[in-house]
């Protein structure tokens, strides 16, 4: 369920660009503390950037890899 939802706000993110929190709430049908809960997950993914009062689709999501993936993945210039 969580889920799903989270999934739900991402693309509705996507469509309207921003929304309060107070209308994630309304559109969804859950408490404020849930609305709260699932954008700081998708925070976290860099997906949507959180702003007073409510959130903003991040379009430019830059994926950053951790420091041992980008270790990993230059090993070979490195060794040379």
């Amino acid at each position: 369920m969580k889920v799903k939802r989270i999934n739900q706000i991402e693309e509705y993110l996507k469509d309207k660009h921003e929304a309060s929190l107070e209308e994630l709430k309304e559109h969804f049908k859950v408490s404020l503390n849930t609305i709260r809960r699932d954008i700081n997950e998708l925070a976290k993914s860099s997906t949507i950037k959180k702003v007073y009062g409510g959130v903003v689709y991040n379009k430019n999501k830059s994926v950053t890899k951790d420091y041992e993936d980008r270790n990993i993945s230059q090993l070979k210039e490195k060794r040379k």
